[in-house]
């Protein structure tokens, strides 16, 4: 196609069709392409520069060695509002594990909130995290747990839900999630990215709409081309390249 765009490198210096056009209908007179015994080829070049993209390099640390953090909350049923949470260190960086026990706005105090947030990043910083929240089911181990993952930043440093579980469960001894007044909340971050910001995305690549440099046609031979030429046969299986101009 007359778009197709080439990408020449150090290991790749060529690009072309291995049968561009048979022998015979080049050799054919009719055809206009020899003419007292001569040719000219000829090669329309457009240069793309690409954009200049700024990257920033990162690494994902699965499993920290210490990744589980516990927020233990006694004296459940006199709370109110007020989200309850602890702070805690993992892989350089500042977080805080947040669990509302009357529920937020967005759960309609239906349900316990649970959200874990980063702390201290600049504008232009970003934390990939994946991890796990559970409530702990304290009689036979069945806890509630959900698994999130997500790219944080400085405007959206919190990820969590707001409908983690429904609060009339919690009311059910039975259930075990809170046993002796007191209830137990566990973040287990599962891979985390070491400092540094996030790569930035390039841009789309824009064709120039004025062509760039330019390669004169090679004359073989003596001669000129003839000004009336007859039709030109299309190559049966091009190869990968760029699409010659028409001469």
């Amino acid at each position: 196609a007359d778009e197709a765009i080439s990408c020449f490198h150090g290991s790749k210096t060529q690009y072309g069709f291995p049968r561009f056009l048979s022998l015979k209908e080049f050799k054919k007179r009719s055809n206009g392409y020899l003419h007292e015994n001569s040719c000219t080829f000829g090669a329309e070049v457009f240069v793309i520069e690409p954009d200049k993209v700024k990257e920033e390099s990162f690494t994902l640390i699965r499993y920290p060695q210490q990744n589980t953090f516990t927020l233990t909350i006694e004296n459940w049923s006199t709370l109110g509002t007020d989200p309850q949470f602890i702070e805690f260190d993992c892989e350089k960086r500042k977080w805080k594990l947040l669990v509302y026990p009357k529920g937020d706005e967005a759960g309609n105090g239906k349900s316990l909130a649970v959200y874990l947030e980063v702390q201290r990043l600049t504008e232009k910083m970003q934390v990939y995290a994946d991890f796990n929240l559970r409530v702990l089911d304290q009689l036979k181990g069945k806890h509630e747990e959900k698994q999130f993952e997500r790219w944080l930043s400085a405007s959206h440093p919190q990820v969590g839900d707001a409908n983690f579980m429904p609060l009339k469960d919690l009311k059910k001894s039975k259930k075990g999630f809170v046993q002796n007044d007191t209830l137990v909340v566990e973040v287990q971050i599962r891979i985390v990215s070491g400092p540094g910001i996030a790569p930035s995305k390039p841009g789309p690549r824009v064709a120039p709409s004025k062509p760039g440099l330019g390669v004169a046609p090679l004359k073989l031979g003596l001669g000129i081309v003839p000004s009336k030429r007859g039709p030109r046969v299309a190559p049966s299986k091009p190869g990968p390249g760029v699409v010659p101009s028409q001469l």
